[in-house]
């Protein structure tokens, strides 16, 4: 049983990959690591606006289910539909009045494709929602359909689409995913009776860490590409988000073992003793083998950019080392992560975000044109480090008091 969940775990998170993988061969088929550039900023600021949704809202329907804290499956799935597309909405409009009062510009050209981004993103919180509750009711296998399926609109408008812009088509396809999930959602929840009071309040007390990380992640990351095309050139943001993707193949993995495996199974552990019992078999599961895994990734690194960017992106060994050693980090702050996640420690996550990618982005800022490729990987290695260290501490205190309801 254990097995066959964990294989599916890693179906789960393989489709995405996959997905993720082909749409980035296309573009530097097409355009190159500027194009891979554009469509990776594109593609953080929809995660802003579905982020901010799915990273409280989804997770606590992962939580809530797991922990069978609910009549069925449409229990918290509509009250967590609504909040979501209010929330995702409301930043979607922020972020529209704000874009245009940015010092640095976020995207290579084509700034026009921005507010369309945000309404892709917005739309994604439904597939999103979807894929929080098929995991938190044990059928990940279901969720790893979704996501696949979910790849197939963006790439064949890459493929055959109408206009001249790839980045356009793509986010054209991800809409048109987006609202035909909404609408079916919309359906099946059709005569579902509103949550009580307690139920809502327990869901809400998701939305802290949901602010913080769907904003503070994305956000960030988009910042810090904007930074380091600033100092070295819009060519060295795409080598950056180049090594990002690839060892993604293992950083994803493992976020993905750790969010459909474990985090269902910590929600649902009755007491500390289980608890940690559970959160050792995550560190066993994730340490030594990404460790590895990311080891002969820098082995082999010139061999997996060419497979993945047939050659039209390329990054010396010498200044990818510091990235992969902040990703091991990264991958063991996640495990702290999910714990917190499991506890329900809402504010203690929330703090902790600004220690991540806030942080990353931070340093670029304060040390802006005075960095190389290899100083871009200190400073990725310096930011998980601190909030691996925060994760784990702030775990530790919230073992000794009581679990929130």
């Amino acid at each position: 049983m254990i097995a066959s969940r964990l294989l599916a775990s890693f179906a789960f998170v393989v489709a995405g990959l996959l997905g993720r993988a082909l749409v980035d061969r296309l573009l530097a088929a097409r355009g190159g690591a500027v194009a891979v550039a554009g469509w990776a900023q594109l593609s953080s600021m929809a995660e802003v606006v579905s982020g901010v949704s799915l990273a409280g809202i989804g997770t606590a329907l992962t939580v809530l289910s797991a922990a069978g804290l609910g009549r069925d499956e449409r229990t918290w799935l509509k009250p967590a539909l609504f909040i979501s597309l209010v929330l995702s909405s409301g930043v979607a409009i922020l972020l529209l009045a704000l874009l245009p009062r940015l010092p640095t510009p976020l995207l290579p050209g084509a700034g026009y494709l921005l507010p369309l981004a945000l309404l892709a993103g917005g739309l994604a919180v439904a597939p999103g929602l979807l894929v929080a509750l098929l995991l938190g009711i044990g059928r990940p296998g279901r969720a790893t359909a979704v996501i696949a399926l979910g790849f197939v609109p963006p790439i064949l408008c890459l493929l055959w689409g109408p206009s001249a812009s790839s980045l356009l088509d793509l986010l054209i396809g991800q809409g048109l995913f987006g609202l035909a999930v909404a609408i079916g959602l919309a359906v099946f929840l059709r005569g579902q009776p509103p949550i009580s009071r307690p139920g809502l309040k327990t869901l809400l007390s998701f939305l802290p860490a949901g602010l913080a990380i769907g904003i503070l992640s994305p956000a960030a990351t988009a910042w810090a590409r904007a930074e380091i095309a600033g100092s070295l050139s819009w060519h060295g943001a795409g080598q950056v988000q180049a090594l990002w993707r690839t060892s993604e193949w293992i950083t994803a993995i493992m976020a993905g073992l750790l969010n459909a495996h474990f985090l269902p199974r910590l929600s649902a552990a009755a007491d500390p003793p289980a608890f940690l019992a559970e959160l050792k078999q995550a560190v066993i599961a994730t340490a030594l083998p990404a460790a590895l895994l990311l080891a002969l990734l820098w082995v082999f690194l010139p061999e997996a950019l060419a497979l993945l960017y047939r050659n039209a992106v390329s990054v010396r060994r010498e200044d990818a080392v510091f990235f992969l050693l902040g990703d091991w980090v990264r991958i063991m702050s996640w495990v702290a992560l999910i714990g917190l996640f499991a506890r329900r420690s809402a504010w203690a996550i929330s703090l902790g975000e600004f220690l991540s990618l806030p942080l990353f982005a931070l340093l670029l800022t304060l040390f802006s044109g005075h960095f190389g490729l290899r100083e871009v990987g200190m400073m990725w290695l310096a930011a998980y480090a601190a909030y691996a260290a925060f994760n784990a501490v702030l775990l530790r205190r919230s073992l000794g008091r009581p679990q929130l309801p």
